[in-house]
């Protein structure tokens, strides 16, 4: 009976080892995938594009903050594991710790982007006041808004 008891429990740590894996692997995946997306800067090149890209960032950082209880269950199935004695547990505690470093990393670059669109949102502000002048025109068209924000700053 004592070796049934502790098959079966074994069985069950197995069990919920291979559903962390599977969590922590579409975690990972998607982590990753966000990370490209809000590492790039495609913001346009006028008032009416950057003002299209801030609402556009809006619903990626929406969806983005609504994804921390999936980063979370990923570490409440760690802790269980852990609670459990489970054997691979460090294993387990590394997986959970790169899904974690992923999901910080993320919220970073996501927070970059929202200073790098705000910078880039209120420079092409600057161009739709002061673009009457000979001196925009020729930054405009010699420059990017980001080039011409470095200018300027």
């Amino acid at each position: 009976m004592h070796a049934c008891a502790c098959g079966c429990r074994q069985e069950k740590l197995e069990q919920l080892a291979a559903r962390f894996d599977r969590k922590a692997g579409m975690r990972e995946v998607w982590l990753s995938e966000n990370q490209r997306l809000v590492a790039q800067d495609n913001f346009g090149f006028d008032l009416a594009a950057v003002e299209a890209a801030v609402k556009k960032h809006e619903a990626i950082e929406t969806d983005i903050n609504a994804y921390e209880e999936r980063v979370q269950a990923v570490v409440s199935v760690a802790q269980e594991l852990e609670t459990e004695k489970y054997n691979d547990i460090e294993r387990i505690t590394a997986r959970k710790d790169n899904v974690l470093r992923l999901w910080q990393y993320l919220l970073e670059l996501l927070k970059a982007r929202r200073m790098r669109l705000g910078h880039t949102h209120d420079l092409q502000k600057v161009f739709m006041v002061d673009c009457h002048s000979d001196v925009c025109h020729v930054y405009k068209v010699v420059c990017s808004p980001r080039e011409y924000y470095f200018l300027v700053v």
